[in-house]
């Protein structure tokens, strides 16, 4: 079953790396950016450098949105809120992931953008923590291909 799948069906997608994404194939992202070693390890040590002030840039947009959401759950009234900076930054996230083979990282950010951008705030939390833990296992991985 494709993780899209799941989450149509209103599952959270593993995030589990499985056995072919446990290591970071530092040849494979050269491959794949057109670079060579030196720049791929560069993209590696800036997307690390970043890493922590983009999860919690993402913190902070999520818990703005559930403070509005719980302030705003007034009886007969639809939900209006504000997703589109928390989206941007998942969009952002996901994208660099990609490109280094993060891709727990990577579907962890597209759940959470998935429940966000549906309304579905019962899962922001799950959500959040999905994507934090998937981000340090990767932090793990991502510095052991700078040692290559």
């Amino acid at each position: 079953m494709h993780a899209n799948d799941e989450a149509g069906r209103g599952q959270r997608p593993s995030t589990d790396p499985g056995p072919d994404r446990e290591g970071v194939d530092l040849d494979r992202i050269c491959a794949e950016l057109n670079v060579d070693r030196g720049t791929a390890r560069g993209f590696i040590r800036d997307y690390l450098a970043l890493l922590p002030a983009r999860i919690e840039r993402i913190g902070r947009e999520l818990d703005v949105i559930e403070a509005a959401g719980n302030a705003a759950q007034t009886p007969g009234q639809p939900l209006q809120l504000n997703v589109d900076p928390a989206v941007v930054a998942l969009l952002s996230l996901d994208s660099s992931s990609v490109m280094l083979g993060a891709h727990e990282v990577s579907l962890a950010a597209q759940a959470l953008r998935r429940d966000l951008q549906v309304g579905r705030l019962a899962g922001v939390e799950e959500g959040r923590r999905a994507l934090v833990t998937a981000a340090d296992r990767v932090r793990d991985r991502l510095l052991d291909a700078l040692t290559d």
